[in-house]
């Protein structure tokens, strides 16, 4: 039995696909299946991670003349996918894209209105008391409301996770269809990326512009407008990226199979991230009553949130590269 054959037997035996078998020895999906198929085999380095991964010695895997004597039943065919699947998986994550970026743009701009509110009261306008209430209640209404567009909307696309865990096959002409309306998009997705970062700089335009003013007010409402900006910008993002995702997953593309890991610990970190901020935000302006001053950890927040995604995202890359 070659290698080829005893890596099937053994994944299987295990209850691995061959994405979670590839996240365990760190290589991509597409390295195992060139494995199993016999295009290729493996560095040293992983038949040693696969050797202790398995629980078999080295030379059971490289020397063909070595059997076991508990034979593991054949792979099942894969799963096929039609043009008619393919084309409702891409609607219902375009509407879920959609939504789910409507979602992540309101948590972006909840505390706009605090923030504003909590300007007007310094400067005599509002109350503080009624501020620091109506500005809190619109924050954690806003929050509700994602969080509940997140929810609807994962569970309209909870069929089309399992694509994301099992190995699947195209039937004959989908992945020409699925490809030539991935290359359509490309353009849209080029000035939807291109869009948000122009936002984003326009944000901070306003804030640099608005912080020579003399009264705190125009700055405060500069920190609106960036907050504003960066909702929208974060819509683009988040949108685009959702529906090349989707042609991506469909595709097989090399890209989607190694960035799902990442992109699922920086979903993860992202929404501890803000949460904590909110938390931060909160606490410190209701222990201070400096509503008017603590809203720098927003803008502040921001930048330290880019810098840390921007390293984790690299980091990852990097490590999955190895």
């Amino acid at each position: 039995m070659i290698f080829a054959d005893k890596l099937i037997q053994l994944r299987k035996k295990n209850g691995l696909s061959q994405e979670e078998l590839a996240d365990k020895v760190g290589v991509s999906r597409q390295a195992v299946s060139k494995w199993e198929s016999a295009q290729s085999i493996p560095d040293i380095d992983k038949v040693i991670a696969l050797s202790g991964l398995f629980g078999v010695s080295i030379d059971y895997l490289l020397k063909d003349e070595i059997e076991i004597e508990d034979s593991v039943p054949l792979e099942e065919e894969k799963k096929k996918v039609s043009i008619s699947k393919a084309n409702e998986c891409i609607t219902k994550r375009q509407k879920a894209a959609q939504q789910i970026a409507i979602g992540v743009a309101l948590c972006v701009c909840s505390p706009i209105v605090l923030i504003l509110l909590a300007g007007l009261s310094d400067s005599g306008y509002v109350k503080e008391s009624l501020a620091a209430l109506f500005g809190i209640i619109f924050l954690f209404v806003l929050i509700a409301i994602a969080v509940t567009i997140f929810v609807y909307s994962r569970l309209q696309i909870s069929e089309y996770e399992e694509l994301k865990k099992e190995d699947f096959d195209l039937e004959y002409g989908v992945k020409g269809i699925v490809s030539e309306k991935k290359k359509n998009f490309k353009n849209k997705y080029n000035m939807h990326i291109v869009l948000g970062i122009i936002l984003c700089f326009i944000g901070v335009i306003f804030l640099v512009s608005f912080s020579v003013a003399l009264e705190d007010l125009y700055v405060i409402i500069a920190v609106c407008i960036l907050l504003l900006c960066c909702s929208v910008a974060t819509y683009l993002f988040t949108y685009a990226g959702m529906i090349m995702g989707t042609y991506n997953l469909l595709l097989r593309e090399e890209e989607y199979a190694q960035d799902k890991k990442s992109r699922s610990i920086i979903d993860a970190f992202s929404s501890c991230y803000w949460l904590i901020i909110t938390g931060v935000y909160l606490l410190i302006s209701f222990l201070t009553e400096n509503w008017g001053l603590t809203w720098i950890i927003w803008p502040i927040a921001g930048v330290v949130f880019a810098a840390i995604v921007t390293i984790l995202d690299a980091t990852l890359k990097n490590k999955k590269d190895k």
